[in-house]
């Protein structure tokens, strides 16, 4: 009995063995099973702490980066030389659109060229391609150097950067300058572009309603007798009798005809007087039939912004021929140093940049 039992403890033992063994054997097998799985695939367990802590610091780093980013956005400012323009950014700071603000401005703001040059472009790139058509029609004197005011009620806007941009083009070609910025508040800024103050729009918003030329904004404000003014003050005696003179300028014969022939006294009344003689004259010479329509004045808003509109091509080629030979000349760049101790003479002379600007305009 006792060697039955002893036999039956081995057997057992043997057969609990046996199967310890294989259990073991099956979980190591799958063990080495989910070893061989790609890790995206394996079973991952995150602790609620992990999980909480990594929430934390994405919307840590979104809350930080929100605050400390500018947000961006539709923006305005002024640039003036002789033609006054407002130039709109859109929010990625690039030029959307420009308005003109005086009747010089239209000349540049209605060019082809200034759409493919300046519309679509950076604010420093825009603003250097727009003083270099501004130079090329004539509005800047090398030889006299320029002055140039940006002016914003935008303060985000980078003032600094922009007036760099201008200062080192004109270095470059040679003029001397004064480029200065100024901050505006939002009723000097709306007064300074003639839009009504404080009806709850935004600038940009006031801007967008502006006509884009100058010609059709003062159409809709001012009675006739202002509009004949101002035709025959931009057209008549600052262009057509500009041309007759360099016409009569360039031919001997002339010359010797109409050597005491001068505009500069010429007015609303007596102007078709002074031409009379001379046309009737030189179109038995060269033909000038074609400038007559030009020297009718507007009898409407709607007649003065078709015939500003109908004489504007002839403006722009008059004008840019005829400062074809300066815009071409070379000229040696100015020196940061030089432009500086100009600056400084300017101050000392005039005791800020406001009164200087008074004084040029």
């Amino acid at each position: 009995m006792g060697k039955l039992k002893r036999r039956w403890e081995k057997e057992l033992d043997q057969m609990t063995y046996s199967l310890d063994r294989e259990f073991v054997k099956k979980e190591n097998s799958s063990k080495a099973v989910e070893k061989s799985k790609p890790f995206y695939k394996r079973k991952k367990f995150i602790s609620i702490g992990s999980l909480s802590f990594a929430l934390t610091l994405i919307l840590t780093f979104v809350l930080t980066f929100s605050f400390t980013q500018p947000k961006k956005h539709e923006s305005a400012f002024v640039v003036e030389i002789n033609p006054a323009v407002v130039f709109v950014l859109n929010e990625e700071g690039e030029v959307s659109s420009l308005v003109a603000i005086n009747s010089d401005a239209d000349v540049i703001v209605s060019l082809d060229e200034t759409k493919e040059d300046v519309i679509g472009k950076s604010a420093p790139d825009a603003l250097k391609n727009y003083v270099d058509l501004v130079m090329q029609y004539g509005f800047i004197d090398k030889e006299s150097g320029a002055t140039v005011r940006i002016s914003t009620d935008d303060k985000g806007l980078d003032l600094d950067g922009f007036c760099n941009a201008i200062e080192d083009f004109l270095c470059e070609k040679g003029i001397m300058n004064v480029v200065f910025g100024k901050n505006l508040s939002t009723d000097e800024f709306c007064d300074l572009i003639g839009v009504e103050k404080g009806d709850g729009t935004s600038i940009v918003q006031k801007i967008a309603k502006m006509p884009t030329l100058y010609a059709e904004k003062i159409a809709k404000e001012q009675d006739v007798e202002v509009l004949r003014e101002e035709y025959f003050q931009t057209m008549i005696k600052s262009v057509v009798a500009e041309y007759v003179i360099s016409i009569i300028d360039r031919d001997p014969i002339l010359q010797e005809i109409f050597e005491t022939v001068s505009f500069e006294d010429i007015n609303e009344e007596n102007y078709i007087e002074a031409f009379d003689d001379i046309f009737q004259f030189m179109n038995s010479i060269i033909n000038l039939e074609w400038l007559l329509p030009m020297l009718e004045l507007p009898e409407n808003a709607e007649e003065y912004v078709k015939m500003t509109s109908n004489s504007m091509p002839f403006r722009q080629s008059y004008l840019k021929e005829k400062n074809k030979e300066e815009y071409e000349s070379q000229k040696t760049p100015v020196s940061k140093e030089s432009v500086n101790q100009y600056l400084s003479e300017i101050l000392s002379q005039y005791g800020s940049l406001d009164n200087y600007w008074n004084s040029q305009n």
